[in-house]
């Protein structure tokens, strides 16, 4: 008897490879691989690998809206919607590093993820002209809301890998790559850097 669970591997294990390990076209190999299934399990769930591809698709347009939902909450300060969402946009670099790199690729040749981003586009776009108006009203004058966003977004999406590669702390004489409790802390501490410039 086939396990139906097997189906969520299948899908569970094309995210990772694309959003967790950047292979954006993982063979069908690499995904039972990942999956540990064979073959003839993924193409008795799956017709074919494009029907693979669109699921991670759909899956991050969905991580993509849930990772910038705060912004647009209006029913909460400017403060704590940017808060919020360091906080939540930190978690999803730390968990799949390479989604925005994938959904900005894949916008290429996919038409519902070129509506998704014209859609995300208007919502930012409107949250920008909010925020502008914030400094304004709060005297910010040498803050400009793309210049504070290009900042928060640059730390907040700091490849992982790159860090753990330059930054050592030293034990008993000697060099130990960091740990991710250790980046996060860094992470944290730029992002408060960031965020220090709404002191009004």
């Amino acid at each position: 008897m086939i396990n139906d669970s097997n189906r969520e591997k299948i899908k569970d294990a094309a995210i990772n490879l694309v959003l967790t390990q950047g292979i954006f076209h993982p063979s069908t190999a690499e995904i039972t691989v990942t999956a540990g299934v064979s073959r003839t399990l993924l193409h008795y769930y799956f017709k074919d690998k494009k029907e693979i591809e669109e699921l991670v698709c759909q899956h991050a347009m969905g991580l993509y809206r849930l990772k910038t939902q705060q912004l647009f909450i209006t029913e909460i300060g400017m403060r704590e919607r940017i808060s919020e969402f360091s906080e939540t946009a930190f978690a999803f670099a730390a968990s799949y590093p390479f989604l925005d790199i994938f959904i900005i690729t894949a916008s290429g040749n996919n038409t519902e993820i070129q509506h998704f981003l014209t859609e995300q586009n208007f919502k930012i776009q409107a949250f920008i002209k909010e925020l502008d108006m914030f400094f304004e009203e709060n005297s910010l004058h040498d803050l400009t809301a793309e210049h504070f966003l290009i900042q928060l977004l640059s730390v907040i999406n700091l490849p992982l890998d790159v860090i753990f590669q330059s930054i050592y702390l030293c034990e008993n004489g000697q060099r130990n790559l960091c740990t991710a409790k250790q980046y996060k802390i860094v992470l944290k501490e730029l992002i408060a850097n960031i965020l220090s410039k709404f002191t009004v």
